[in-house]
């Protein structure tokens, strides 16, 4: 091919890019004057969802219908999300189309709306603000009775159970006889949980409930919210008794919470990973946990205490062959952060994943916690376990923070030495290394 065909083939190429460029132009100008014509292009295909704002409300419509449901036959579903959205394309309440998030919470307002109690045309919002229309608008479709502001996560989550809970309570119902709550809530809990405030999420309302309706207070319900407690409520029956021992002994210092529930659930509920002699410790196998009969009937803080400090000690002693064994972490870079760069003030942050038993041991042992015990979940993949370091201009390193991030990429947990809350400092690196790889950071990790 000689030169000028190159050139030809070239300008023809950018010619034509030129084209959908200007066409993609044209359109946009066309839609963002006509709401209804864009919604509609926007379901049809006729604009594809890589050419909308990332994390737009349109770029959340044109994936649900050209991504998610390419390949769903179910016509009825897909029409009646449409019709919805159409609803709502006009006038004030236009702006809820706008917001991703929301859109993923109309989607399930289109699976409900065979329990409507009201019709959308009746609709009206009283607020220009779009989430304050999105909260009005489901009590509007599904509420005879007030229903807690926190309760509206369920619609943005996407979560049927707590859609669920949520219609029950809004058709007056009490939540103790919702379908399948994790925990068993007295008539002082379902009250407490009606006044969950409204940065709590669904889950965390429960154990507020659960928390106060036994007679312990916020301070100690933040602490429990950070344990794993606060992620799940498997094992509940055992759990409730453990917090009703924290409740019973007020004067234990509340940070200890973290590492008593953690030697509990490691004694009580987690299998131990062992080398195999008969393989020359190349493999490594589970046994029971120590103690599948560990009880809280009897225990005094002391007592307890004594058995968290030498159970720290146990975890410093790891054998060579289960040491090095590495698991595979997760696919997220480590993190590097330089402050007052080529100045003799330099001072570097770096954030490293912790691949091996060794590693983890070497970590508890220099911050003085239990982070040992993560073994298994690292291996099996439920965590991965991370140290934050700092190393001034001479050289010299300290360790800041071990951080524990989960499967939903959500740092769940940020511990110094002797398990100590972040300072703000490190909690600002933390946010650094959060915002760079989209991370999440818990509400109950604070400075």
């Amino acid at each position: 091919m000689g030169k000028s065909s190159k050139l030809q083939s070239r300008k023809a190429a950018q010619a034509e890019k030129a084209a959908e460029l200007e066409k993609i132009l044209k359109t946009s100008k066309v839609l963002y004057k006509d709401p209804a014509k864009k919604l509609d292009s926007l379901c049809k295909g006729d604009i594809k969802y890589y050419m909308t704002p990332q994390n737009s409300g349109a770029r959340q419509i044109a994936t649900i219908f050209q991504e998610t449901w390419r390949n769903n036959q179910d016509k009825t579903k897909r029409h009646r999300f449409q019709e919805l959205l159409q609803k709502l394309a006009v006038g004030k309440t236009s702006a809820m189309l706008s917001d991703g998030e929301i859109v993923l919470g109309l989607c399930c307002v289109s699976e409900f709306m065979g329990m409507a109690i009201r019709s959308i045309e009746d609709f009206e919002p009283t607020s220009h603000n779009r989430h304050k229309q999105f909260s009005q608008l489901i009590r509007h479709l599904f509420a005879l009775y007030e229903v807690p502001d926190f309760m509206d996560k369920a619609f943005y989550r996407q979560n049927n159970l707590h859609i669920g809970w949520f219609i029950h309570i809004a058709q007056g119902k009490n939540i103790r006889t919702a379908a399948k709550l994790p925990i068993k809530l007295t008539s002082k809990m379902a009250h407490y949980f009606t006044q969950t405030p409204a940065y709590y999420t669904i889950e965390e309302a429960l154990r507020y409930a659960q928390v106060l309706g036994m007679g312990g207070d916020e301070y100690l319900l933040g602490h429990i919210l950070a344990t794993r407690l606060g992620r799940g409520f498997v094992n509940e029956d055992f759990w409730e008794t453990v917090i009703h021992w924290f409740i019973q002994n007020p004067m234990l210092d509340p940070t200890y919470v973290q590492p008593i529930v953690d030697y509990i659930d490691f004694q009580k509920f987690n299998p131990n990973e062992v080398a195999n002699n008969r393989l020359g410790g190349r493999m490594l196998q589970l046994r029971n946990p120590p103690q599948p009969n560990f009880s809280m009937k009897g225990r005094t803080p002391r007592a307890l205490l004594r058995l968290v400090e030498e159970w720290h000690n146990e975890l410093n002693q790891i054998r060579k062959e289960e040491a090095t064994l590495p698991w595979l972490g997760v696919a997220i870079p480590d993190f590097e952060y330089v402050e007052n760069e080529k100045t003799i003030y330099q001072t570097t942050y770096h954030i490293r994943q912790l691949f091996t038993a060794e590693s983890l041991r070497q970590e508890g042992q220099a911050m003085r916690h239990c982070v040992a015990s993560y073994v298994h979940s690292c291996r099996n993949g439920n965590c991965s376990i991370w140290s934050m370091t700092i190393e001034d201009g001479f050289g010299k390193k300290e360790r800041l923070l071990t951080i524990e991030l989960n499967r939903e990429r959500t740092i769940v947990q940020a511990r110094g030495v002797c398990n100590a809350m972040p300072k703000p400092r490190d909690m600002n690196i933390l946010s650094r290394w959060a915002n760079r790889y989209n991370l999440n950071i818990s509400r109950w990790i604070k400075a």
